[in-house]
């Protein structure tokens, strides 16, 4: 329904936000905090981590509902508070005067980790809430979301705090060095997870019954969904037609917006490269 989608809406474009800016941000964070090592290594433990987590998560998320019934969309959840523990505690250690170069990679590798496992979720959770014979749609709409997110969070709240904190000269801006050009930034994340994380409850506890009922079809008999919507075709229980045209048209869609997440991923990968080997102005986000 609509509540559904404006919740799941907001989960996107809170998660979709917080997982961008680091990313998005990492050669300028990296040269604030005067980072010894090459930077390319944390732009590739980001890719690596972010794409092994989309598989292992799809494993991961169907055992899960399978086996305890735990919802897809329950993954919102926990995806929103690792992010807050995540930002929140490196926060707190680069404030308490932890160098930049022991915080760092943790909190890269989760953020990795959480936008692969967001980036799965999403196509599965459109399917699972919406009707399919619209899914093309009800993707994009949902998708846009992530466009929102990153536009706000990784990009003008970052170029914002950083630019309030950045030393000026006559004419041009200097590097902004040190925590103070970061904190606030790191800090608002943390806090717009908490509401994300609130969001996404609500959005779990609203689909609990759906999910409940598509892990019965699933296990009903020991066979899989999709042998269990077979067997009720041929009973004549199942209004889902292999015969109508229309699901060939579903099928491109889907097929079509794994393709178009993929392709956005390899492109994001080749931005963030050529963003932490060239970019070295103090206001890249602008």
């Amino acid at each position: 329904g609509a509540q559904e989608f404006v919740l799941l809406w907001c989960t996107m474009a809170v998660i979709s936000g917080a997982g961008g800016m680091l990313p998005a941000n990492l050669g300028q964070i990296a040269g604030s905090y005067l980072v010894p090592q090459d930077r390319t290594f944390y732009v590739s433990l980001f890719s690596f981590t972010n794409a092994a987590s989309r598989p292992l998560f799809g494993l991961v998320s169907d055992y899960f509902l399978l086996r305890w019934n735990f919802p897809r969309t329950g993954w919102y959840f926990v995806i929103t508070i690792l992010l807050v523990v995540g930002y929140g505690a490196a926060a707190l250690l680069l404030d308490g005067g932890v160098h930049a170069s022991v915080v760092l990679p943790p909190l890269i590798l989760l953020v990795g980790l959480m936008n692969g496992a967001c980036a799965f979720l999403e196509p599965a959770t459109v399917s699972d809430m919406f009707d399919q014979r619209h899914y093309g749609k009800s993707f994009v709409a949902v998708d846009s979301a992530g466009v929102a997110g990153q536009l706000v969070v990784a990009n003008y709240v970052p170029a914002y705090f950083y630019d309030k904190r950045a030393p000026l000269s006559p004419g041009e801006a200097t590097l902004c060095e040190g925590n103070l050009c970061w904190s606030p930034t790191l800090w608002f994340v943390a806090l717009s997870s908490c509401g994300g994380a609130i969001v996404a409850l609500a959005l779990t506890l609203r689909t609990r019954g759906l999910y409940r009922s598509l892990a019965r079809d699933g296990t009903e008999s020991n066979v899989s969904p999709g042998a269990s919507r077979q067997a009720e075709q041929e009973e004549g229980h199942d209004d889902y037609d292999n015969n109508d045209p229309t699901m060939g048209i579903v099928r491109l869609n889907q097929i079509l917006a794994i393709q178009g997440k993929f392709d956005e991923y390899v492109a994001n990968t080749k931005m963030l490269i050529d963003f932490s080997l060239n970019k070295t102005g103090p206001n890249l986000l602008a």
